[in-house]
């Protein structure tokens, strides 16, 4: 079975090219999606179908970076399991609590504004992109342990994220 970077004709590695992958993308897409196949008969359209899944899912992993740093590690057989049981670093639970209570204050704030959120989201940014430099450089140095702790702390940041851009569209309704 070909590995999602196989499928793209990519080498395996975090950085990778965005316009290449999309380009690739596009053209499996117009070789195999269903809508081209509609006169096959049905095992060719499962097999199409098939194919083309495992391409849009192949794709929205290597688009995100935290998603592609995981299947990384995942291709190295360092299976994540992901938030359960696992020993974070202290000093970075801290951090992590400090940001979920400023994200509270900010949602529970009377004057809530937008900029405010928008800071706090930009700040998040920030460190996401902290953090994926860090796990870019472990997984070029193949130390899969510790961009698999990176990896942790994205997973947070991520939901703190998505946390943030749901405060946003509550406050655009």
């Amino acid at each position: 079975m070909k590995n999602y970077f196989d499928i793209f004709n990519l080498p395996i590695s975090f950085q990778i090219d965005i316009k290449i992958l999309t380009e690739r993308f596009y053209n499996l897409q117009k070789k195999y999606h269903p809508d081209f196949h509609i006169y096959e008969d049905k095992k060719t359209k499962i097999n199409i179908i098939n194919k083309s899944i495992k391409i849009n899912h192949a794709y929205q992993v290597l688009i995100d970076p935290i998603k592609r740093a995981e299947y990384l590690i995942y291709l190295n057989n360092l299976i994540l399991k992901k938030e359960k049981n696992n020993k974070y670093n202290l000093d970075f639970l801290k951090k992590h609590i400090k940001l979920c209570e400023e994200l509270e204050i900010l949602k529970r704030s009377s004057n809530k504004s937008e900029k405010k959120i928008r800071f706090f989201l930009k700040k998040i940014d920030n460190l996401i992109l902290y953090y994926l430099n860090k796990i870019e450089k472990k997984i070029i140095n193949k130390d899969w342990i510790i961009a698999s702790k990176i990896l942790e702390k994205l997973f947070f940041l991520k939901r703190i994220k998505c946390s943030t851009i749901e405060e946003i569209k509550y406050l655009n309704k």
